[in-house]
C-alpha cells in the first residue's frame, strides 16, 4: 500500500504559498507515493490544479486529511485541521 501524501489549501489569511510544486509532486509519484492536492492549493502561487498532473485533486480538505499519511503545509495546522487528520498521520512544514 503506497504512502499517501496530502497538500491542503492554506487557510491563513494572506498566505499564498503552496507546500508542494508540480515538479516535486511528479518526483514523489515516480517513487510510488500517492499525491493528493486540495483543489486550489497552488492557485496563490500561480500553479493551477491542471499543473499537478501527478496528483489526484480532491475537493474537500476533510477527505485529504482522512486519507493522507503525510501532510505538507506552509503554516502550522489549526486545531480544526488537526481534528480532521487520521490517527498516526505526520505533518511537515
Amino acid at each position: 500500500m503506497p504512502i499517501c501524501l496530502g497538500v491542503p489549501k492554506e487557510i491563513e489569511h494572506d498566505e499564498h504559498r503552496v507546500a508542494l510544486v508540480p515538479t516535486v509532486a511528479e518526483r514523489f509519484k515516480m517513487m510510488g507515493v500517492e499525491v493528493l492536492l486540495e483543489s486550489g492549493a497552488g492557485t496563490g502561487s500561480f500553479y493551477p490544479d491542471k499543473a499537478y498532473d501527478a496528483a489526484t485533486i480532491v475537493n474537500s480538505a476533510g477527505e485529504l486529511y482522512r486519507r493522507s499519511d503525510l501532510i505538507l503545509k506552509v503554516q502550522p495546522p489549526t486545531e480544526t485541521e488537526i481534528e480532521h487528520m487520521k490517527e498516526g498521520s505526520v505533518v511537515a512544514g
